[in-house]
C-alpha cells in the first residue's frame, strides 16, 4: 500500500509541473469575433449552457455565468476541500457589439472550490482552455450560417 501511495505521488508531483501551450488569440486566452448580435449570442449560449448541464449563476446585457458540479475523479482530488468535496466548473462569457455587425466574446473557464461558501476560491485555467476556444469556434460556425449538421456544439 505504501508502495502504491509513493508512486500515486511522484505521478501527481511530476504530471502537476506539465503546462499546456497558450492559446494562439490576442489575450491568450478564449475569445472570438462573431458576425451576430448581443441578444442572439446571449440567447443561444443559454441554450447550449443548460443543454450541457450547466445552470445560469449570472446574466447580463454583456455577460453570462453558467457552473455545474464536476464529479469527476480529477476535479474531486486537485480542487476539492474538506468543507466541500466536489467542486465547480465555471465559465464565464463577456461580450460587448463591436460595431453594428460584430461581437467580441471573451471566455474565462476555470474552477471553484468550496461553491456558494464564505470560502469560495476560483482557479482560471483559461489560458490552456482549447476546448473552450474550439467551442467559440464552433459558436461563431453556427451563428454565421456555416456550422453543418444537426448536432449543437456542447460547452465544455
Amino acid at each position: 500500500m505504501k508502495k502504491i501511495l509513493v508512486m500515486a505521488l511522484a505521478i501527481f508531483c511530476t504530471t502537476g509541473c506539465v503546462t499546456a501551450p497558450k492559446l494562439n488569440t490576442s489575450s491568450g486566452t478564449p475569445e472570438i469575433e462573431i458576425t451576430t448580435s448581443l441578444e442572439k449570442l446571449s440567447d443561444y449560449l443559454v441554450a447550449r449552457g443548460i443543454e450541457s448541464g450547466y445552470q445560469v449563476k449570472s446574466q447580463t446585457k454583456n455577460s453570462l455565468i453558467f457552473e455545474r458540479a464536476d464529479t469527476s475523479f480529477g476535479a474531486k482530488i486537485m480542487f476539492g476541500s474538506k468543507a466541500r468535496r466536489t467542486p465547480n466548473r465555471r465559465l464565464e462569457f463577456n461580450f460587448y457589439q463591436k460595431d453594428p455587425a460584430t461581437v467580441k466574446v471573451r471566455a474565462t473557464c476555470g474552477m471553484v472550490t468550496n461553491p456558494g461558501t464564505g470560502l469560495e476560491e476560483f482557479s482560471d485555467l483559461s489560458a490552456s482552455a482549447s476546448r473552450t476556444q474550439d467551442f467559440l469556434l464552433n459558436i461563431r460556425a453556427r451563428l454565421e450560417g456555416l456550422g453543418s449538421g444537426d448536432k449543437e456544439p456542447m460547452m465544455p
